[in-house]
């Protein structure tokens, strides 16, 4: 929350008002809208009577995950002490990878999916778009297979869909044009649709 909503939710409650908070003080990452992490920090001093459950058990990651967290915890001048733990309690330590370049690193998406598609390795995302899903890698793709296939209609509407006032028909019309050599009907074109021009040299 924003000092803006805080100060509505105080007004609202009153100072012996029931309210409760949910959050978590180490992940405030909505600081780009407004948010302010001191909104959570000062709970206690802003209600009376405020009674703080910790939540510290963890269900996702591993123990020693969870030891390294612990420690940059620590490490923060204002927080609500906390100790992180789970009943998985096997796994590596965490360590320190320096990539050689943001494609060698696996944490890239994009390289990771090229990567993962050359070898022939089965993956799901999830959140975002897959990298041949991706707008400009269609268009990038739709160019590619009009150089092998000029017959191809779909990738002609895609390829024609950018230039302004033309639709599926009338990219479908220009792509038969080309298909059947009709230099009238591309001569009409052309000068109608400037753009044209650069496609089709």
């Amino acid at each position: 929350t924003n000092l803006v909503q805080a100060r509505i939710v105080g007004l609202l409650a009153g100072k012996n008002g029931n309210v409760m908070a949910v959050g978590d003080d180490a992940q405030s990452i909505y600081s780009f809208r407004g948010a302010d992490v001191t909104n959570i920090l000062k709970f206690p001093d802003i209600f009376e009577d405020v009674k703080i459950v910790r939540l510290e058990q963890n269900y996702r990651s591993t123990q020693p995950i969870l030891d390294l967290t612990n420690a940059i915890l620590d490490g923060a001048e204002t927080k609500f002490d906390k100790k992180l733990f789970t009943e998985q309690t096997w796994g590596d330590k965490p360590q320190l990878m320096v990539p050689l370049s943001d494609f060698s690193q696996s944490n890239r998406s994009y390289g990771l999916e090229v990567a993962l598609k050359r070898l022939g390795v089965g993956f799901k995302k999830y959140g975002g778009l897959k990298f041949n899903e991706a707008a400009h890698i269609k268009d990038v793709l739709a160019f590619m297979r009009l150089v092998s296939n000029p017959a191809d209609i779909i990738a002609w509407q895609r390829t024609l869909g950018h230039i302004k006032g033309v639709g599926p028909k009338t990219a479908t019309k220009i792509a038969q044009a080309v298909i059947s050599a009709d230099q009238k009907a591309l001569g009409k074109f052309t000068k109608k649709y400037q753009l044209l021009q650069d496609i089709l040299r």
